[in-house]
């Protein structure tokens, strides 16, 4: 295998057990394993190795090691390549960064015989972030097509590893040099007697707010909850948290409590890509055998590491309790989106089974709810770290974006049926809400519900959407997400993208329309192809969904609860640093909230119906308030609320 810092071949007598995933062969590795400096001195060039103790990372430490045994053992040749110029002068690598042929890495495996033969090419930095590996390009010799490539690089392979001089690039000579003796005797000098004394996991890279949510965990006995904006990598944090834990408890089973099915899915995928043993409950009839055996398993250390995946729907099941405490071995309970663990039916599931506890919400506030908001707090021991959605945008973890709210008017046939709704909630509002009296608080809430639906629904909101399709995007709406009420409202949606075919290609995602996750897949799949511009969809994408190329987004249906608003405005700030097919890049996100806002009537005797309508302008604002407040157009968005401000203490 060689890139333009190191060249490196292998005996063809070690077997490899993932020879092409060979993630310990990185320049992050090789830059501190070799960590030298160039100097041309009468035509010689100095290497200076460095320490071993200087290398910090534990990862890098036991990679080294493993380079280390390798070479001790004979299975590793490395060769440095030495770049001049025509001068003879020493380039480095990074003064011809903008050489794309030299970016790129080239890995060879060949077998005994002639067509056992495989080259791949592609870019396999190990990077700081989350997107970890780029795409390779592999080459079977077997296959006519590819025969000319696999050629050229065996051939590039071994000019190089000749140790020739020769021009790769124009004005350039590259010459590949042996290992330095006093490097390779320091290097065998740690190299341990056995492979097996070699941990060789991937490390997984934090950043330093997860780091330091996962630090106060710990310092609260790994108990907590973690308040982190959307987007800002709650389930890496928790991922992070359990690889914390493992260092202080030798064995225990993780529990992963998920609100949707798909979102489940999802970390049953995160976990064993992170090589966890795991169970998902999900639409497996026969969970429960299978829980005692790999919870048996687990005790008689057949395997490492258990984690379970489980429904919320499922965790309050007593059946589901009882497996859990066939084992005595300790037991972590993650709540991913815990905030839903506060609902009286959920908190069944808080059972004192857990030795650690940790919950991941984006807002824990509950809506309308404060007692299901304490116990959730009080049952993880409260909120060890909060990540807010402002600070993530001002240090550049999620993307700037401009706020537009867009004010729309009731019909008089709608504000009719809207004002009747009012009246009803008006006249049970103190036997129902203050006083508790079931009956009265039933008409109250199915009052209060058939007045938002007037709102969400309001047919003027159509005609909006179409002005900001035709005029603000001039006249295209790309990669962008357009949020509907149930009912009619996404199919008249519809028609109106319909009407400004080809501009607008579109998709629905619906629990009726793409009921299964493979179909909402390939959805999400045209959007970030481009062959699809705007995806229509109601709730379903509230939770457990990442597209970082969405940049626009129309809030046609909306409520006051925070975690919903933030969630959606959540979908579109993922930054994105890659290019659109068109070669633009994503600068930022553009969110239109289309709301009805009914003047405060002065024509009624009935108090508690001005109370109503003075609380839900004031639950309004607060939205705005919340959604403005990190926009990059804050100033506009202020004008219109002062507005509104004004209304409210008239």
């Amino acid at each position: 295998m060689y890139g333009f810092n190191q060249q490196i071949r292998f005996n063809s007598d070690y077997e490899f057990n993932n020879p092409i995933g060979m993630r310990w062969l990185n320049d992050n590795v090789l830059e501190k394993l070799i960590s030298f400096s160039r100097a041309v001195k009468q035509k010689q060039v100095t290497f200076h190795s460095c320490s071993y103790d200087e290398i910090e990372e534990e990862f890098v430490r036991d990679h080294t090691k493993a380079l280390a045994w390798m070479i001790k053992k004979e299975f590793l040749e490395i060769k440095i390549i030495r770049i001049r110029d025509l001068q003879g002068k020493t380039v480095r690598l990074s003064d011809l960064e903008n050489i794309s042929v030299l970016q790129q890495k080239i890995g060879i495996f060949k077998g005994k015989e002639d067509e056992e033969f495989i080259t791949f090419r592609g870019n396999l930095d190990y990077d700081d972030d989350e997107n970890e590996y780029s795409d390779i390009r592999v080459f079977k010799y077997w296959e006519d097509s590819a025969k000319k490539y696999c050629d050229k690089d065996w051939e590039e392979f071994e000019r190089f590893w000749s140790e020739e001089e020769f021009e790769y690039i124009q004005n350039y000579k590259f010459q590949a040099i042996s290992l330095p003796d006093a490097l390779k005797d320091n290097l065998i000098k740690i190299a341990p007697e056995s492979k097996s004394d070699l941990k060789l996991d991937r490390p997984l890279l934090l950043r330093p707010i997860q780091r330091e949510a996962i630090s106060n965990w710990k310092k609260n006995n790994f108990q907590g909850i973690y308040e982190m904006a959307t987007g800002t990598g709650k389930t890496r944090t928790a991922i992070g948290s359990i690889k914390e834990l493992e260092k202080f408890e030798e064995k225990f089973v993780t529990v992963i409590g998920v609100p949707t099915d798909p979102l489940g899915v999802q970390w049953k995928e995160v976990l064993e890509n992170w090589g966890y043993n795991t169970i998902l409950t999900i639409g497996d009839s026969n969970w429960k055998t299978t829980m005692s055996d790999e919870l048996r398993r687990l005790k008689n250390d057949k395997i490492e590491n258990l984690c379970i995946v489980v429904s919320y729907v499922t965790y309050v099941n007593e059946k589901f309790h009882e497996k859990l405490r066939e084992s005595r071995i300790k037991k972590l309970f993650i709540a991913d989106e815990v905030h839903n663990v506060g609902s009286p039916d959920r908190q069944k599931g808080l059972i004192m089974d857990y030795d650690y506890r940790l919950g991941l919400t984006a807002t824990l506030e509950r809506y309308f709810d404060p007692e299901g908001t304490k116990i959730t707090e009080d049952y993880f021991e409260k909120t060890v770290y909060t990540y807010t959605m402002h600070q993530a945008i001002e240090d550049g973890i999620l993307s700037k974006y401009e706020y537009h709210m867009r004010s729309v008017d009731l019909t008089p046939t709608e504000y009719l049926e809207y004002r009747e709704h009012s009246i009803i909630m008006a006249r049970n509002y103190k036997k129902g809400v203050i006083q508790r009296d079931p009956v009265a608080y039933a008409i109250y809430k199915n009052a209060a519900r058939n007045r938002a639906d007037v709102s969400k629904n309001a047919i003027n909101k159509l005609e909006e959407l179409e002005k900001i399709l035709t005029t603000k995007f001039n006249p295209k709406m790309n990669y962008g997400l357009i949020y509907c009420n149930k009912g009619g409202q996404i199919d008249d949606a519809q028609k109106i993208l319909n009407a400004h075919k080809p501009l607008h290609h579109y998709r629905k995602v619906t629990q009726k329309d793409t009921p299964k996750r493979e179909q909402k897949n390939e959805v999400f799949d045209a959007l970030k192809n481009g062959n699809c511009d705007v995806i229509l969809a109601i709730k379903i994408l509230d939770e457990g969904w990442d597209c970082p190329e969405v940049k626009n987004c129309v809030i046609m249906s909306s409520t006051g609860n925070e975690k919903e608003y933030v969630q959606r405005r959540g979908r579109v700030l993922r930054t994105f640093d890659g290019k659109y097919p068109d070669g633009s890049k994503k600068t930022k996100a553009i969110i239109y909230d289309l709301c009805v806002l009914p003047e405060i009537p002065n024509d009624t005797d009935e108090e508690d119906m001005v109370i109503m309508e003075s609380t839900l302008l004031k639950n309004e604002l607060k939205r705005m308030e919340i959604m403005a407040k990190s926009a990059i157009n804050r100033e506009d968005c202020e004008e219109f609320m002062n507005k509104l401000r004004e209304r409210l203490l008239s």
